[in-house]
């Protein structure tokens, strides 16, 4: 058991040093090991887009730690099995039906600026993630 409270990781897990390998390792590791205790948010590196981004990001960047690894077969595999599991990930918390966390990262079209009425509930935070990204999957998670 690790504490009495709740974990919640606001994203950007690969990118940022040279052990993104490790780092996701030991969180989706901590998330299988404490399912109730840890979330994992997306963050805008959690995006094949910008992982896989390796002329910008150099050595840091996933895919070139990933191949560097394993290869450049096995190396692209292990990256793309990885960016399906960060396609689940949730882009959004809330805490206590009271504290919205979002990573600040991931971008939305301007129009749909338009589309967001306030007050902003749980209903409408998830159609809006839902309409900003590809996954069918994500979703507004309660952290109790």
């Amino acid at each position: 058991s690790l504490t009495a409270g709740n974990f919640l990781f606001l994203g950007d897990y690969v990118d940022r040093g040279l052990q993104c390998l490790e780092c996701v390792a030991y969180l989706f590791c901590l998330k299988l090991q404490n399912p109730h205790k840890i979330f994992l948010l997306r963050g805008n590196h959690e995006t094949r887009d910008v992982n896989g981004w390796e002329e910008h990001y150099g050595p840091r960047s996933f895919i070139h730690q990933c191949r560097a690894r394993f290869g450049d077969d096995i190396g692209y595999r292990l990256w793309e099995v990885i960016n399906q599991a960060f396609d689940r990930l949730p882009l959004a918390a809330v805490i206590d039906q009271d504290i919205f966390c979002v990573h600040g990262g991931i971008p939305r079209p301007i129009s749909m600026m338009n589309s967001i009425s306030l007050p902003l509930t749980a209903a409408t935070v998830s159609a809006t993630a839902n309409d900003a990204t590809t996954s069918t999957t994500t979703r507004i998670q309660d952290i109790l």
